[in-house]
């Protein structure tokens, strides 16, 4: 019998994440709103693999975009794909 994954993906834009609504991002938060609203070493155990989409239109900052996955990769064990 095959197993329903739970993939859980994040938006990435310019150092916020944000939400998308009708194809249009709204604002979240940042790294520090992240780590408080989302404890992802509890929650690792219940998804089977995280997505970071860098949604960010013209220039972005891979620096510092590539730390923020790092940040994340430490607090969960799970895969994590990150892209954009």
């Amino acid at each position: 019998m095959l197993k329903k994954r739970v993939i859980f993906t994040l938006l990435y834009d310019s150092g916020y994440f944000m939400l998308s609504r009708n194809f249009r991002l709204q604002k979240v938060g940042n790294m520090q709103w992240l780590k408080k609203n989302y404890n992802f070493s509890h929650i690792s155990f219940s998804i089977d693999e995280l997505i970071i989409l860098d949604v960010t239109r013209g220039e972005s900052n891979e620096e510092l975009f590539h730390e923020h996955v790092r940040l994340l990769n430490d607090e969960s064990f799970v895969p994590i794909a990150a892209g954009g």
